[in-house]
């Protein structure tokens, strides 16, 4: 296996390649559901109980991420919260916020307390499979996501982010099999497998796996768009030297464009405890 680069935390790239996943159910962490903004007088409201402030602190919070808002829908989530405290989905959003941030100590909590509260929810788990992944625990992440699949086989996202964290570890076909089930095309799901491929530094296969996805559909736009954002990143770091080859790798091209939830992910170094000393139910 040949490595033109040194091997990158996903966070490093997944801004400027995260378009290139090939097909919709591999957008990671769960999307908020779309909300036009409420009054935060209502929440107020003294004719309502803490259960119904609770929703629409939760659904100005969703309104304020689909702004773009991050910090003032995180605020919002926590007033929920403090109206109705057994709302694993509203500690499962700020966890998701926390992943956003590279800040996993506070999200592995808050996952910890979602899942408290609702132990049997794929979402949840499917979230934190995704979180683990991002913090290179691919071990940790694979036996999460199976749990989230045992819970709801049909789940598409998490069977995308088994994929990411298969392909992670080098277990290609099995990550195939898992795009496939989760939805993706052929061509799709080795478009995939080569946006991995090019986080791990392992470009000229990388490059290889999009050649066989434009194989398979000349017209695949996904695989298009990360052949040439790949050859860009090659090109920038030949012509800037070795030493640069992180550099370039962690600037977006100026046409870059981002799956929505990945946007405000940044570099990060991290020091994970042991998966069974956080306390994770994966039984």
């Amino acid at each position: 296996m040949k490595h033109i680069g040194r091997r990158l935390g996903p966070t490093a790239l997944v801004i400027s390649l995260a378009s290139s996943l090939g097909c919709q159910h591999s957008r990671s962490l769960a999307q908020p559901t779309p909300f036009s903004l409420p009054s935060p007088d209502a929440a107020r409201s003294p004719a309502l109980t803490g259960q119904q402030a609770a929703e629409v602190w939760v659904a100005i919070g969703r309104s304020l991420e689909q702004q773009g808002q991050r910090g003032r829908a995180m605020d919002a989530y926590r007033q929920a919260l403090a109206y109705d405290d057994n709302r694993a989905d509203v500690y499962a959003r700020l966890a998701i916020r926390h992943d956003l941030q590279g800040e996993f100590q506070q999200s592995a909590e808050l996952y910890r307390k979602a899942l408290e509260r609702s132990p049997d929810d794929s979402r949840v788990y499917s979230d934190l499979g995704y979180s683990l992944y991002l913090q290179g625990r691919w071990s940790d992440a694979e036996r999460i996501l199976r749990r989230a699949l045992e819970l709801r086989p049909d789940d598409l996202r998490a069977r995308n982010n088994l994929g990411l964290v298969l392909a992670s570890d080098d277990r290609i076909d099995e990550a195939v099999a898992e795009f496939r089930r989760g939805g993706c095309t052929p061509s799709d799901a080795y478009a995939n497998v080569a946006f991995v491929l090019i986080v791990n530094g392992q470009w000229e296969e990388a490059r290889e796996h999009y050649e066989l996805a434009l194989r398979i559909d000349p017209t695949s736009q996904p695989a298009r768009t990360g052949l040439r954002k790949l050859n860009a990143l090659i090109a920038k770091a030949t012509e800037a030297g070795p030493l640069s080859v992180a550099q370039a790798a962690s600037q977006p091209s100026q046409n870059a464009t981002s799956t929505p939830g990945l946007s405000g992910l940044s570099s990060y170094s991290v020091n994970p405890a042991p998966l069974d000393r956080l306390g994770w139910r994966t039984r």
